[in-house]
């Protein structure tokens, strides 16, 4: 369930941001590391999702653009740490 609220999250964004380039990328990058991050979170007992989420959603509320970038530059580096390890 984590997983796919996760891809949610992420094609929500993409496509409210109207980047379809990066939904295209989430789709294709996301679904076959499937295994692996249901793995991963498996792992680290992950239920809830990343902080790196609440700090996207805030910065959307709050129009901050520059926090957003922050947060989405967080979020994917945060991610691929976990990844790499």
């Amino acid at each position: 369930a984590f997983i796919k609220i996760n891809l949610e999250f992420h094609s929500m964004l993409y496509l409210r941001a109207q980047s379809f380039a990066m939904f295209v990328i989430s789709v294709t990058v996301c679904l076959p590391l499937g295994p692996t991050m249901r793995s991963l979170y498996d792992k680290l007992n992950r239920k809830e999702p990343p902080h790196t989420h609440t700090a996207i959603i805030a910065a959307l509320t709050a129009g901050d653009e520059p926090g957003l970038r922050l947060a989405v530059r967080s979020d994917v580096t945060h991610g691929l740490r976990h990844l790499l390890k």
